[in-house]
């Protein structure tokens, strides 16, 4: 019996241990975009366009469901010329909102982008 409290316990701990460590996800993907969107605003090279697709790349890993993280990879992504990775990106976003208001355009987008990579390959 006293082995059941003790497994029950160590369960409630882990449970409160992932609910922290799902908030602390969330906390640093938000401070990830807000760096994202900064770097952007800074960026005058393509090296610098890469650190902010760096961020945006970190907000999808800590929080997989952030839409906007997923799309401003994409964007990204496009800008620099990595045109398999933003279609991916794009097609993520889109699974994720797919009612957002701009999914037409990022599925023609897509297209686009399917057209330059057959191009550049």
């Amino acid at each position: 019996m006293n082995k059941n409290l003790l497994t029950l316990a160590l369960l409630g701990c882990l449970s409160v241990s992932i609910l922290v460590s799902a908030d602390e996800g969330a906390q640093d993907a938000r401070k990830h975009m807000v760096r994202g969107i900064a770097a952007i605003e800074m960026a005058k090279t393509p090296g610098e366009l890469q650190e902010a697709a760096d961020e945006f790349r970190r907000v999808t890993e800590l929080d997989s469901s952030l839409a906007n993280g997923w799309y401003n990879l994409g964007s990204l992504q496009t800008k620099l010329g990595q045109y398999g990775e933003a279609i991916a990106s794009y097609q993520r976003y889109l699974k994720l909102s797919p009612n957002a208001e701009d999914a037409q355009k990022i599925q023609d987008e897509i297209i686009k982008l399917e057209f330059l990579q057959e191009r550049v390959t």
